[in-house]
């Protein structure tokens, strides 16, 4: 598809494949600005890809908003982004490298895999970014980075609230998902769980970066637990807070449950941050949340009637619908 204006739904691709970029969907828009892409009420099940985007890519200006709503990717692969790719138009070009806006609400992305790259769920280059009420549920970067969710360098704004990451396995970082450098965005993680995801350098469940004087990283009222890797730094989180070695960013951490918080934060085996003196903490508390089943795609995971979680978070912490 080459259209000022895209819209596809009420749609299922299915064992589809491609030699380039996206395997069962291909767009690439030069321009419309005044049009959202739109892709909802879509499935994309066994697709692949043999560079981007394995269910569907979707290149368009630096201009444009990708509006992406009430979809499933399921066993789909590719190089990069194993269910679903979103990039600007030229990706090795700062200028053109990301589209504007993105919103994903009411996903499934299950099953799906990077083989050599990055965002074995999905890979996302934009300006602004908002994530919500889905899952990203075993997905695999065999050598990459950001198994679930992989999120490129240079975001200014990225909204992540509640949302599952669930026994996603990372080859690099961020089992759970991947935040590349960025300085001075500000980043909201809230009422999102992080459980059993893996990866064998820097944060197993996630690995956030933020850096720059004007960087801010909000992170209240998450569930993160039970991710592992040997010899990983931060197994629940990683905070990169000073990705340049200049000038760290803030990081707001409050309301959490991790997996333990002996050490926190600088000699904690499960939360990691570069720099510990911009940060602000407390409420956060450690040990099992009591999960029913977190295996189900079931991006707000239900708690047990004893969970000591329940009713623990911040009603206005930010980002809270």
């Amino acid at each position: 598809v080459n259209s000022p204006r895209v819209e596809v739904s009420g749609s299922v691709f299915e064992s589809n494949a491609a030699d380039g970029n996206g395997g069962a969907l291909f767009i690439r828009s030069e321009s419309g600005a005044e049009f959202p892409i739109q892709i909802f009420d879509v499935t994309f099940e066994d697709n692949s890809a043999g560079i981007g985007g394995g269910g569907a890519h979707v290149a368009a200006t630096g201009d444009r908003i990708v509006e992406i709503w009430d979809v499933s990717f399921f066993t789909n692969d590719a190089a990069n982004g194993g269910g679903l790719e979103v990039e600007g138009l030229d990706p090795a070009d700062p200028v053109f490298e990301r589209v504007s806006w993105v919103t994903i609400d009411d996903f499934d992305f299950n099953d799906n895999i990077a083989r050599s790259g990055n965002g074995g769920g999905a890979d996302i280059a934009a300006n602004d970014i908002d994530i919500a009420i889905g899952g990203f549920v075993r997905n695999t970067a065999n050598s990459g980075s950001g198994a679930g969710l992989y999120v490129r360098r240079n975001i200014l704004a990225l909204d992540i609230v509640n949302t599952g990451f669930a026994w996603n396995v990372a080859g690099i970082d961020g089992g759970g998902f991947a935040v590349e450098s960025n300085d001075g965005p500000t980043i909201r993680f809230t009422n999102n769980t992080l459980f059993r995801n893996a990866s064998i350098n820097r944060g197993a469940g996630g690995l956030l970066t933020v850096g720059g004087s004007m960087g801010l990283a909000q992170v209240y009222n998450n569930i993160i637990y039970g991710n592992t890797g040997a010899n990983v730094i931060g197994l629940d989180l990683y905070v990169d807070n000073d990705p340049f070695s200049d000038i760290p960013a803030l990081v707001n951490f409050f309301n959490n449950n991790i997996t333990d918080l002996t050490g926190f934060p600088n000699s904690s085996a499960y939360f990691a941050i570069a720099s510990s003196t911009e940060l602000a903490a407390g409420n956060n508390r450690a040990g099992d949340p009591l999960l029913v089943d977190i295996t189900e795609i079931n991006p707000d995971p239900m708690q047990t009637q004893n969970s000591p979680t329940i009713d623990e978070g911040d009603d206005n912490a930010p980002g809270v619908p």
